[in-house]
């Protein structure tokens, strides 16, 4: 391998791929040095697309943590060749990881569907401390003739031969412009990563005990530069049985969450936290309209400035429309006090089935109460249900409250009026 020795500067992306569990997340924090992506050891929960950014004198790779690669579970799931190539759209570098402890027939597909990839591409063999070294061999003898440039075994978790992948990641940049500030690590924002920080301490230590439906609202941050940072954030679950195990046994559970979050977010600030948290139960029915909520919804409607046309035009297409369209409403006390409109969107223009989620209002009296995240957690599921994992939202770059709860809820910006997300199985080492 040669070195380069010009004063040019290299810079691209590099995908970091592979199915579920397999540890993606925990090689892209080894490599960039700092906890960018959440890292569960529980599936089916929510991902996006996050950017890891790690820059040198004369270079800087971008790697792409892309949600899992599976077998569709429905008629609508997008095809493995489809999500194939969608991960490979501008990627200059092409990181297959498999387990070394378990290698199956999907990440055969994945091997052979990616060896005609146009681009640098590199099998990284995870895990390589859980086998022994005459079954690594054999793996590795076996993946000789994949089609790859290079086959390497790591281990992410314990950070082994983390050093060999860079170098050839390095030596495989192309020459190009410096994307971000050189002190950047993600393109994610500090707010997104302190709530994604806290619902994986969440996640982790509750296991099995509560389901997926835990959302984090990072309500401020303040003391930024002064050594001292305040946080306060609540942690949202869907039953009020939840929340005595959230809280746990004197405070027991949430003080655990609490000490293993800060710990994480005074890495990520540099400064030390005080962390306050807030267990708060989602006290909000969400069902699906109905003929008979119209009036409801177009005085809700007005109140943020338009003529209630909207809202008729959400009802009567949902009952129209059927699997083509999904209206949901929030109801507390009796009371409508939001609704979510989401589009089914199936197009050759488009390499899987997505939804457009056209609208979601919440009342403002009823705004950073959960109303908001229990509907569009709702819409989701909904969404799932049809085989939709891909979601795309239009929000004004200025309308921060939508943006901050789209954050929250693990959506990804894309441009000045677009935020998106993927439905898919996060991951542990």
């Amino acid at each position: 391998m040669q070195d380069k020795q010009d004063k040019h500067f290299y810079s691209g992306f590099a995908a970091i791929i592979g199915r579920p569990n397999v540890g993606k997340s925990t090689l892209m924090n080894a490599l960039v040095g700092e906890k960018v992506a959440i890292v569960s050891p529980r599936s089916q929960t929510t991902r996006n697309r996050i950017m890891g950014i790690l820059s040198g004198e004369d270079y800087q790779a971008v790697f792409l943590d892309t949600p899992g690669l599976h077998t569709p579970r429905n008629k609508l799931g997008e095809s493995m060749v489809k999500a194939a190539q969608q991960a490979l759209d501008g990627a200059d570098i092409l990181l297959v990881l498999l387990d070394a402890s378990d290698v199956r027939d999907a990440d055969r597909k994945i091997i052979e569907q990616y060896a005609k990839a146009p681009v640098r591409k590199a099998l990284v063999v995870n895990k390589l401390d859980t086998v022994s070294r005459e079954e690594l061999m054999r793996l590795m003898h076996s993946l000789n003739e994949a089609g790859y440039d290079a086959i390497l075994p790591i281990s992410a978790l314990k950070k082994k031969n983390l050093d060999e992948l860079m170098k050839i990641i390095r030596e495989w940049l192309p020459e190009g412009p410096q994307y971000f500030p050189k002190d950047m690590i993600t393109d994610q924002p500090e707010r997104f990563l302190i709530a994604e920080m806290i619902r994986e301490k969440a996640l982790r230590n509750l296991r099995e005990e509560i389901p997926h439906g835990i959302g984090v609202d990072v309500r401020e941050v303040s003391g930024q530069g002064s050594g001292m940072v305040t946080i306060h954030a609540d942690i949202y679950c869907e039953k009020a049985s939840h929340k005595g195990v959230l809280i746990g046994k004197q405070g027991s559970m949430l003080r655990t969450i609490g000490e293993r979050a800060r710990a994480d977010i005074e890495k990520l600030l540099g400064e030390r936290v005080n962390l306050q948290l807030w267990i708060k139960v989602r006290d909000v029915t969400i069902r699906p309209v109905r003929a008979g909520d119209a009036a409801d919804l177009s005085q809700l409607n007005k109140e943020f400035g338009n003529d209630g046309s909207i809202c008729e035009d959400a009802i009567s297409g949902a009952l129209e429309r059927g699997d083509s369209e999904i209206v949901l409403v929030a109801i507390v006390d009796g009371v409508i006090v939001g609704f979510a409109d989401a589009l089914i969107v199936q197009s050759l223009c488009y390499a899987h089935p997505r939804a457009d989620i056209e609208a979601l209002y919440v009342r403002r009296a009823f705004r950073r109460q959960g109303v908001g995240s229990a509907l569009l957690l709702a819409m989701e599921r909904a969404l799932a249900e049809k085989g939709i994992s891909h979601f795309h939202i239009n929000v004004h770059g200025r309308n921060e409250a939508a943006l901050s709860l789209y954050r929250g809820a693990g959506y990804a910006a894309e441009g000045e009026w677009l935020i998106e997300k993927t439905l898919d199985d996060e991951e542990g080492e």
